[in-house]
């Protein structure tokens, strides 16, 4: 598995995609970024507890979103699609 950075997610503007909530969790899906190229799409979790009243869309730069990706990244719970 490949090393993931932040920066590969956010760095061309990619666009974060909702895909569900449950449990208290929003998914959302981002594309990662190589040498300008789209490779794949990984999904990171929000929890609902940490989002205080903010507002989640369907479609949002993936850098509004840059927080809970690293912390995904950090702590291995970023889920490659297939």
């Amino acid at each position: 598995m490949r090393e993931l950075k932040v920066e590969q997610f956010v760095k061309d503007r990619q666009i974060a995609k909702f895909e569900c909530y449950r449990d208290g969790v929003f998914y959302y899906n981002v594309p990662i970024c190589l040498d300008g190229m789209f490779f794949d799409y990984y999904t990171f979790q929000i929890p609902i507890e940490d989002t205080k009243g903010g507002t989640f869309v369907a479609e949002t730069p993936a850098l509004n979103l840059m927080r809970w990706i690293r912390k995904s990244i950090e702590n291995k719970t970023m889920i490659p699609l297939k």
